[in-house]
């Protein structure tokens, strides 16, 4: 094995440990009462986008010896089909909610109580105009660069395209570890499944990007007008 490929390995191992390491030990050790600030917050999320998207430019160079300009296209930055993809996952991202929310509507109406999300509770105290829009951006950009435009065509690779997107899915879904809720992890899995597809379908990072964004940002935005 090439040198190039054995530092990629370890920078995705590297990787996988920041982003797992970080969601099991606030799992295991975060006391219920988080209390997060607006600096903390776009802060953790600053971290997180250089290290996820870091991380899979430059493993890209590493993996395939590339340059800058063709490990962005290979993580499916293209000029190609930008306003269909953004279209196609903004609109994803409104089905993919008035589905769930029709869902847990008729799952409450029959007696069942959603669990207590102490990390979402507190996000929503601390939440102003600007945070609805620069959370959304932040974490759509740096999850499906990771996620969709690295690892899931490297999975694709090593197995069949739907293993790919399946285990893609399931390691999405445990990324949502830290806010100490099953759903947090069956939800994120079967959308994660979703803008899989999507990047299948147009081959640009920007249509599971997009439905991500809007994903997120109503939920946030009916989040802050409803307080």
């Amino acid at each position: 094995m090439k040198m190039g490929k054995i530092t990629g390995y370890f920078i995705l191992a590297a990787t996988l440990i920041f982003l797992y390491g970080l969601s099991i030990l606030s799992f295991l050790f975060t006391s219920p009462e988080i209390d997060f600030s607006a600096s903390l917050l776009i802060s953790s999320l600053l971290i997180n986008m250089v290290v996820l998207c870091g991380s899979s430019v430059l493993e890209n160079m590493l993996f395939y010896s590339s340059n800058l300009y063709t490990s962005l296209k290979n993580l499916y930055f293209t000029k190609k089909n930008i306003g269909y993809s953004i279209l196609l996952g903004s609109s994803s991202a409104v089905i993919i909610l008035f589905f769930l929310g029709l869902i847990f509507y008729i799952l409450i109406q029959i007696g069942y109580t959603p669990p207590d999300n102490p990390l979402s509770e507190s996000i929503a105290e601390t939440l102003t105009v600007p945070l609805v829009i620069i959370i959304p951006l932040l974490s759509s950009i740096s999850e499906e660069i990771f996620f969709r435009g690295f690892l899931q065509p490297k999975l694709m690779g090593l197995t069949t395209p739907l293993i790919g997107i399946v285990i893609t899915s399931i390691l999405f879904g445990f990324a949502h570890l830290a806010y100490q809720n099953p759903l947090q992890i069956v939800i994120p899995f079967f959308i994660g499944l979703i803008f899989g597809l999507l990047l299948i379908k147009t081959k640009n990072i920007l249509a599971p990007i997009s439905a991500h964004y809007f994903f997120n940002f109503i939920q946030l935005a009916l989040t802050y007008f409803s307080q």
